[in-house]
């Protein structure tokens, strides 16, 4: 049991709608035409070291992939079209087409996976891409690019999904204001993952089988070319091989319809707030960090926060708020003792951060300094390293590692010189070569250990060390660490 076939049965249980929203089994072409560009959330920072400006602002989604799970998706039978069946206004699926990048002053829209990361760049050549029809839309109404369209996968729309995540998310605030915290992060698991089964890859899975030695097809693998290794423990045989799930219940093409709902709302917010004259100094997946002080905008935080504090499923919540209400309630501060309300009052109804730090890809640091009402709060997030009593990535960290300078450095090849990434060298070294270090304790029990002679099923706790230090190769770096997208 996991929390996407939880979910999964629970949809199929009590919201699915076969004779009014039929879902149907994709072949291995049409799989495979959405699959290859089924992407997951935007990851980008646009500011490399510290930050220098006045306030910053830390907004995320309140469960961005729920929310957009009830826009219209893709449902009923597919059916292959011709380029010059596919009138774009009308059509719902997806669209191979050739995208060129006429536009450079906005962000790109449109992502591509190179080098093992997602990548939002411009196309300064015309590209192949796979789009969802409504991220065609976008693109074509934004005027960043040219298209050329090559074929489509069409589909029937309709927003079948919309009752499932509503009620998962109710569920989940009902469970969170009787303070059942279980139950709070079962609606939660049900409602972020009621997209994810969708998208489930069952071809060419590396599987270990164990079964009665008689009942082992040894020998059919071994012909396909799909047999890893074999063993026999008594009467049972233990088989690793490649071999395709046995489920068919799934469709790609809703999983990839709402991450891409999901990376249309981000860009939305990010070239709304560049066009109010703010900066986005980062964005990961369902949030940004900017100079923009929302309430400033009527327009903007009827868009983006129309409740006023991001309790609604699909609107922008302050970090800074929830923050600072942890720690009163970390610290034991009563109601009616809390001071948040007047923090907001002082701040003109928004509260700030003082300073920011970014040091890659979910590496990044903020903080607010203390004030007559308010201690110093800090945020100090590094994917990977294990927090621990009296370990931790500290905001303290982040300013030793920042207080370097910008050296450029080839990260890979290409013909083109716009492709080449600068990684972040720090002056003051927190150790050798400016990284921070972790030993780590990993259980290692690989599948080998599960079939080869002698093994046993072992597992091994060795201690690893790890290094974290600033570095970042998805757009190309300036000498004052002010990052553009890469261009080719």
């Amino acid at each position: 049991m996991t929390g996407a076939s939880l979910s999964k049965k629970i949809f199929m249980n009590d919201y699915y709608m076969p004779n009014k929203y039929p879902m149907y089994s994709l072949d291995d072409p049409m799989d495979q035409y959405i699959r290859d560009f089924y992407y997951g959330g935007r990851v980008e920072i646009f500011q490399l070291g510290r930050v220098e400006d006045k306030k910053f602002y830390y907004y995320d989604f309140t469960s961005l992939y729920p929310d957009r799970g009830r826009e219209a998706l893709t449902y009923g039978k597919p059916e292959w079209v011709t380029a010059d069946k596919i009138n774009v206004p009308d059509f719902f699926g997806f669209v191979d087409v050739k995208v060129k990048s006429v536009d450079l002053s906005q962000k790109p829209l449109h992502a591509i996976k190179e080098d093992g990361k997602l990548l939002f760049r411009h196309f300064k050549e015309w590209t192949s891409l796979t789009l969802f029809s409504e991220e065609l839309k976008m693109g074509i109404e934004s005027g960043i690019y040219q298209y050329e369209i090559q074929s489509g996968l069409k589909f029937q729309s309709g927003p079948w999904m919309e009752k499932f995540f509503t009620d998962a998310f109710n569920k989940k605030a009902a469970a969170s204001k009787t303070g059942n915290e279980a139950m709070t992060q079962i609606y939660k698991i049900i409602a972020n993952s009621g997209y994810g089964f969708w998208g489930l890859r069952v071809k060419d899975k590396d599987c270990v089988k164990i079964q009665r030695k008689d009942r082992c097809p040894i020998y059919n693998y071994l012909h396909t070319n799909k047999l890893l290794n074999y063993r026999e423990v008594g009467e049972y045989s233990i088989t690793r091989v490649i071999e395709d799930l046995p489920i068919t219940d799934f469709n790609v093409g809703v999983a990839s319809a709402i991450s891409s709902y999901s990376r249309m709302k981000l860009w939305s917010l990010i070239n709304d707030i560049e066009n109010k004259g703010g900066q986005v100094y980062m964005c990961d997946t369902d949030s940004v960090i900017t100079n923009l002080k929302l309430n400033d905008h009527d327009d903007m935080m009827q868009k983006y926060m129309w409740d006023g504090c991001g309790e609604d499923l699909g609107s922008l919540k302050n970090e800074a708020d929830d923050f600072i209400s942890k720690y009163e309630k970390k610290a034991q501060v009563s109601k009616e003792d809390s001071q948040l309300g007047q923090i907001k009052q002082a701040e003109g109804g928004m509260i700030s951060f003082d300073e920011l730090i970014l040091g890659g890809c979910k590496f990044y640091a903020l903080r607010k300094n203390a004030t007559s009402l308010c201690k110093e709060i800090t945020i100090a997030k590094c994917k990977g390293y294990k927090k621990s009593k009296g370990d931790s990535f500290t905001f303290e960290d982040f300013e030793k590692l920042s207080a370097g300078g910008i050296k450029k450095q080839r990260l890979f090849h290409c013909p083109q010189e716009e492709k080449f990434g600068y990684e972040y060298i720090p002056g003051n070294k927190i150790s050798e070569g400016g990284f921070k270090t972790q030993k780590q304790v990993q259980f290692r029990c690989p599948k080998q250990n599960h079939v080869g002679d002698g093994y046993d099923f072992a597992m091994t706790t060795p201690k690893v060390e790890k290094k974290f230090g600033f570095s970042y190769t998805k757009g190309k770096i300036s000498c004052t660490g002010s990052i553009t997208p890469f261009c080719y």
